[in-house]
């Protein structure tokens, strides 16, 4: 894709893209440093309802957008440009144009209905370029923020709220029902290999042929590796309307 004379290339972000991104989210005017930058990188790798995309124009990266996906219960679910940044030297290229157009590919593959993008009333030239990437002004706003303090990492950390305690890795209560599963997949797994060991008959294995008796004990041995893995049936999911 030309840019003037050079080629616009674009990619997912990479650890090594720190130093890009601290001076690309300084020129939106959020100043972040090299180590932040890396340290919150580590924090979404891997997240499957975030991405970055970086543009390079002659090798350099010329551009970002960060995106998420957004998944409602009260709206549908829609992917949202959180920042969209071009480098000053690289701005009026189309760079921002074409990485627009990647985020609507990506809301297209999630069968995502919309993509929006919130903006400030003072950057008029990023409102043009979203207008010509085919997005309308939905209303007026005002936006609300809160500061809070962050808490310092903790090894003994007990959660406060209802969302961290109902989550599957958080209280105590999941670690005592995984344990009791463990014991009593250890029991089963036990009980079955004595079973299944020669000359030893269970009650089921003796309404059995000879050739079968083993069957109670080799399907306790394997139910208690179940349990222990944590496998469960899969129940059938019906159709989904959207």
């Amino acid at each position: 894709m030309p840019a003037g004379e050079l080629e616009i290339v674009l990619r997912l972000v990479r650890g090594g893209d720190a130093e890009n991104l601290a001076r690309l989210s300084a020129q939106l005017g959020f100043p972040i440093t090299k180590e932040r930058a890396e340290s919150r990188l580590r924090d979404v790798a891997g997240a499957p309802d975030h991405a970055v995309i970086l543009a390079e124009c002659g090798g350099r990266v010329a551009g970002l957008v960060e995106l998420r996906r957004v998944r409602l219960v009260t709206s549908w679910r829609q992917v949202e440009v959180v920042a969209l940044v071009v480098d000053e030297e690289f701005r009026g290229r189309g760079i921002g144009s074409l990485l627009l157009a990647e985020a609507e590919r990506w809301a297209h593959d999630l069968r995502c209905g919309k993509i929006r993008v919130r903006s400030d009333n003072a950057r008029e030239f990023a409102h043009a370029l979203y207008r010509k990437s085919g997005f309308e002004p939905a209303r007026t706003e005002t936006m609300f923020e809160k500061q809070l303090e962050v808490r310092p990492k903790a090894r003994g950390f007990v959660p406060t709220s209802i969302i961290a305690k109902g989550g599957p890795a958080s209280g105590r209560g999941s670690v005592a029902r995984s344990a009791v599963r463990v014991a009593m997949a250890a029991l089963l797994v036990v009980d079955g290999f004595l079973r299944a060991g020669p000359g030893a008959v269970s009650g089921l294995g003796a309404l059995l042929s000879p050739e079968l008796e083993w069957a109670p004990g080799a399907l306790e041995i394997l139910g208690g590796l179940a349990l222990a893995s944590g496998w469960r049936p899969r129940r059938p999911q019906a159709a989904r309307a959207d």
